[in-house]
């Protein structure tokens, strides 16, 4: 393993400063009802009836990056060839790298790596017992519509204008109409604490990997000038949210729920919470420090919303209410510490160090790990200590990350039946982090390797992304992009991807 840097201090000091199937050989036959990744409500995967046994990243390889697919059987050939599967040319021909251990299913696992491959173009691999793999495509851009999408998805699950009532006990206006904000949920409700995590995912990948998501024109060269359009969507969030404020106490309301007792649905406010609250303060806190390039008078502005939200929870924790439902320590720790890199306001950083001094997980959640990433990049005054205590963490499981991915059959730590998927997913992000810090080949190829099991490197052969072409999760589209939270994750995973093109 190798890296570009070796001190701790010196990381610290960066910081600061179209699949056509062919004859794919031997199947298995199989209906076997997939749990879906989603955490509620539970969906199911339909799987193909057939499963070949060379398995391959169905949307592609990108010229620069690894390029490893699957052998699965009973037995394996020792070597493959890559074809070109519009000249029938093999241009590529190698040994199959096996697995030392065998899957669940007691199938033998082996590895053709092709990475020396750059040529663009369409192919297939094929091996002496197993026949031939589906088509895919090997392109500098093979992953640029993927990333569109996923970032789309922002866009597209946003609701129109509704009008909203509130409980009389709430609020003496009796509704508003708002628009805009995320549906978080099949039931078609609008939760801001799920909205509020997946706006801090998008704006830390963002902050990490910029150049992934820039404006560029015909040419390539990246328009400075144009707001990327993941913050075009970010801003939309950020409006809808504000709206969602008390103008009197600056709580904030914890989202809208979907009534359908009626013909036509209903929609109602839930009541002023301090975990949205929180939230609301940390997103709006990061939004700020982001935005201000494009507008200043905006970014001030959701300041301002963020440090009412703060003063709101400082005074009901002065009353101390006996039925009071407090906001979590990792989501105020991250309100703390965005509020104190967008203001520079010392308040703030003394709450951040005393949330610190319990010695909290910093990769438990991803209000902690987003809030430990701000504290490391901040150019305001930090404390050391801290910083050598969250780096630590956050490499510590990195590390037990990548090891552990390797060690799988699938070069994951993927189960069959798909019930780790958020898992996954998580665990790219902190190494996609943690590959921000240390720039380590190692870390680079694990999350290529996710990134192929989830489009078609798994124990089913199937995309667990709805991307047309593919061999896909169900006709319904319940994939990965088809939650939100997840897909944010997915967004994470593939900005350091595109980065490193």
């Amino acid at each position: 393993m190798k890296y570009r840097c070796v001190s701790l201090f010196l990381c610290i000091g960066l910081l600061i400063s179209g699949c056509a199937a062919g004859n794919n050989g031997q199947i298995n036959n199989e209906t076997t009802d997939v749990l879906s990744m989603n955490d509620t409500p539970d969906l199911s995967y339909e799987v193909p009836v057939s499963v070949p046994h060379i398995l391959i990243d169905q949307v592609g390889y990108t010229t620069s990056g690894k390029k490893t697919a699957i052998f699965r059987g009973n037995e394996l050939p020792n070597e493959f060839e890559v074809v070109d599967s519009q000249t029938g040319e093999v241009v590529y021909s190698g040994k199959v790298k096996p697995k030392e251990r065998e899957t669940e299913a007691g199938d033998l696992i082996g590895y053709p790596e092709f990475t020396e491959l750059t040529e663009e173009g369409s192919y297939y691999i094929r091996g002496s017992i197993f026949g031939r793999s589906y088509d895919f495509n090997i392109a500098d851009d093979v992953y640029d519509k993927v990333f569109t999408t996923a970032i789309d998805m922002l866009g597209n699950t946003q609701t129109k204008k509704i009008n909203v009532s509130f409980s009389r006990v709430q609020s003496e206006q009796p509704e508003k109409i708002l628009q805009g904000g995320w549906i978080t949920d099949v039931f078609g409700n609008q939760d801001l604490r799920t909205a509020s995590e997946v706006m801090m995912t998008a704006m830390a990948a963002y902050e990490l990997y910029t150049h992934s998501f820039a404006v560029k024109d015909e040419t390539g060269v990246e328009d400075t000038t144009q707001i990327p359009q993941i913050l075009v969507y970010l801003k939309q969030q950020a409006d809808w949210m504000q709206l969602l404020q008390d103008d009197k106490s600056g709580g904030v309301y914890a989202g809208i729920v979907v009534k359908n007792n009626k013909s036509v649905p209903t929609y109602e406010m839930e009541a002023v919470d301090e975990t949205a609250t929180a939230s609301f303060a940390a997103t709006m806190a990061k939004f700020s420090y982001i935005y201000k390039k494009y507008d200043q008078q905006y970014a001030s502005q959701c300041l301002k919303a963020a440090d009412r939200a703060w003063k709101y929870i400082n005074k009901q924790q002065r009353a101390a209410e006996e039925n009071r439902q407090e906001a979590s320590e990792d989501i105020m720790f991250s309100a703390a510490v965005e509020l104190y890199r967008a203001s520079g306001w010392n308040s703030y950083h003394l709450i951040a160090k005393k949330i610190m001094e319990t010695n909290p997980d910093v990769t438990d959640t991803p209000w902690a790990t987003y809030a430990s990433v701000t504290y490391l990049t901040t150019r305001h005054a930090v404390d050391r200590k801290y910083c050598e205590i969250l780096m630590k963490q956050l490499m510590s499981c990195a590390e037990d990350i990548s090891d552990n991915a390797r060690a799988g059959a699938y070069l994951t730590e993927g189960d069959a039946e798909f019930t780790n998927t958020k898992e996954l997913l998580w665990n790219m992000v902190i190494l996609s982090i943690a590959d921000y810090v240390i720039t380590n080949h190692e870390y680079a190829t694990v999350i290529e390797n996710h990134l192929h099991y989830f489009f078609g490197c798994n124990p089913k052969a199937v995309c667990l992304v709805q991307e047309d072409g593919c061999d896909s999760v169900n006709e319904n589209g319940t994939g990965i992009q088809d939650n939100i939270k997840l897909n944010a994750y997915h967004i994470f995973m593939l900005s350091q991807i595109m980065n490193d093109r």
